[in-house]
């Protein structure tokens, strides 16, 4: 049985058919969901290009750390639509070791992850103990 899943993110570009898959799937389940947004140890730098954003939905001119917020408050909104318990988490370090950690300490039961993650998805499916779900994305709705 599914009643934890962990959405994790690491840009606020095409997140958002993966948060509503996510927050659907968490509701059909009645599952709690972990969003948790991994940011770079070295954040001091901003990566997201600006026509990469769209306009009016991600301030183009925040700070990564603030970026990460704005993507995790859209995501608890989705989920307090659809009546899901929904904790966010933002972390920052080496991803894979941040994922294991969280899986761990929360007892998650499915993992969901964008297709386009910086992650390695080989090294994601050979040691994640839970199953693994990666959602592709063609363009953001």
């Amino acid at each position: 049985m599914i009643n934890r899943i962990l959405l994790a993110l690491s840009s606020p570009v095409r997140f958002r058919p993966a948060a509503r898959w996510t927050v659907s799937l968490a509701a059909r389940l009645n599952a709690h969901l972990f969003a948790v947004y991994l940011l770079p140890a070295d954040t001091s730098s901003d990566r997201t290009r600006p026509e990469e954003l769209r306009a009016g939905r991600i301030r183009k001119h925040s700070s990564e750390e603030e970026k990460a917020w704005q993507v995790l408050y859209e995501i608890e909104d989705q989920s307090f639509n659809q009546n899901v318990r929904v904790s966010l988490l933002l972390e920052t370090g080496e991803p894979l070791a941040r994922l294991a950690q969280l899986c761990e300490s929360y007892r998650i039961d499915l993992l969901v992850v964008s297709a386009e993650t910086p992650l390695s998805p080989e090294y994601l499916l050979r040691h994640s103990q839970k199953p693994v779900v990666f959602f592709k994305t063609d363009k953001e709705e």
